[in-house]
């Protein structure tokens, strides 16, 4: 299953922020994600790295690089002049990498 469809969704519900991973105003890109996988904001990652969400999180990062050329999907959801719309775009971009991987 591709979570990272399921992170738009998160974002489209709860809005979306900047600078911090969820807040009353909405989580930011990461937060999404994690949502999206079922783990509360201070849950661990424990048994979700080097499972399907590994490759999904390092699709993020090289869409990040390739599209925008930010080092990281965490950075460019924090960086100036990024939009919500920006961040579902990237989403997005790599859902559709990962769906076309399967």
């Amino acid at each position: 299953m591709n979570k990272l469809w399921e992170a738009i969704d998160v974002i489209n519900e709860r809005g979306w922020i900047q600078g911090s991973m969820e807040n009353d105003h909405g989580v930011c890109l990461l937060g999404a994600y994690r949502r999206a996988c079922g783990l509360q904001p201070n849950q661990s990652w424990d048994g979700f790295l080097n499972s399907p969400a590994e490759v999904e999180l390092d699709l993020l990062d090289e869409t990040a690089l390739e599209q925008y050329g930010a080092l990281g999907f965490v950075a460019f959801n924090d960086q100036l002049g990024t939009t919500k719309d920006d961040v579902i775009t990237l989403l997005e971009k790599a859902a559709i990498k990962k769906d076309e991987l399967v």
